[in-house]
């Protein structure tokens, strides 16, 4: 940036110098032209005063247009001079234009390379976050898993990882895992229903039909053997009790 900012400087103060010299040799020009004229004066007053034959006026008159010509082509080399140092400068500005456009289209594309570059890393970082996440999943099922059959447990889950059932071995199969620990719980369920009818009937019924009255066929019940022993009632199991 500092670098920039003394080459502009530079450039300034260069145009300047070129502003200064063009002004001052337009001044010196003139004043050529001021003593070019006062001389030609001068010689024309002292020729007017010394000719007095045609011939001298002739030769007078023949080195006045040599001195006027050698003016004209003195202003003309002083004019191609400028047109030159202008020419130099504008092609100083034109390559100090085309470098700093070089330099700035380089930039941009030094900037985009940065920027992709960090998009990358991010999205790298991103992927390896989200691998590392999934591996810490993984460990913890691992984990859990063994856990899992090493625990000598009561309910449904701890009874079917002692038992070694494969849903709990693997972990793909997880919704058959999900049925094997449902089905284990309605099985409890059930056992708890048996267990409570089992103390309710005072034992094992066989052929329980609500519908029939106590006693089965012998007590005008449709001829199947049926029993039932309800405790309070003084009833005891016949015909397969």
């Amino acid at each position: 940036m500092k670098t920039e900012e003394r080459r502009k400087a530079k450039s300034v103060k260069t145009e300047q110098r070129a502003l200064d010299k063009r002004l001052h040799a337009e001044i010196k020009a003139k004043a050529r032209e001021e003593r070019r004229l006062e001389k030609e004066q001068d010689r024309q007053a002292i020729a007017e005063e010394k000719t007095v034959d045609a011939g001298k006026r002739t030769t007078y008159i023949a080195i006045k247009e040599r001195v006027y010509d050698a003016g004209l082509a003195s202003r003309y080399r002083h004019r191609h001079r400028l047109l030159k140092r202008q020419a130099k400068i504008e092609a100083a500005l034109e390559r100090r234009r085309h470098r700093e456009a070089k330099a700035m289209a380089k930039a941009m594309k030094r900037e985009e390379r940065r920027r992709k570059r960090i998009e990358h890393d991010h999205r790298k970082e991103d992927e390896r976050k989200d691998r590392e996440d999934r591996q810490r999943v993984r460990e913890a099922q691992r984990a859990r898993r063994k856990s899992l059959k090493g625990v000598e447990a009561s309910g449904a889950l701890g009874a079917l990882a002692n038992s070694g059932h494969r849903a709990v071995d693997r972990p793909r199969r997880r919704m058959g895992h999900e049925n094997a620990i449902r089905r284990a719980e309605e099985k409890k369920r059930q056992r708890q229903v048996d267990k409570r009818q089992q103390e309710y009937t005072g034992g094992i019924v066989w052929g329980f039909d609500p519908g029939l009255p106590p006693g089965g066929a012998e007590a005008g019940g449709p001829g199947r053997k049926s029993a039932i022993n309800v405790k309070g009632m003084g009833l005891s199991p016949r015909n397969g009790g």
